[in-house]
């Protein structure tokens, strides 16, 4: 019985270092992905896409006009 525990107990122990490689594994492929999605989004003029991967200059020249008259105006 002791024996069986120790077996049982060793297969469990290799799995959960198979998982921990998978997990990494896939860790790695999501990045790759998410690499690519990126620069896809960075090369597209789709400004929807460069908007939702926040690669869409956010200040624009007129927003800092705008804001800089407001400071003088103030």
């Amino acid at each position: 019985m002791l024996h069986n525990s120790l077996r049982r107990e060793e297969e469990l122990i290799n799995k959960v270092k198979e998982l921990k490689s998978e997990n990494e594994e896939l860790k790695r492929q999501v990045w790759s992905y998410k690499d690519f999605v990126l620069q896809m989004a960075h090369h597209s003029y789709i400004t929807e896409y460069q908007e939702k991967f926040g690669l869409k200059n956010i200040i624009s020249p007129n927003a800092i006009n705008a804001n800089l008259n407001m400071h003088i105006n103030a």
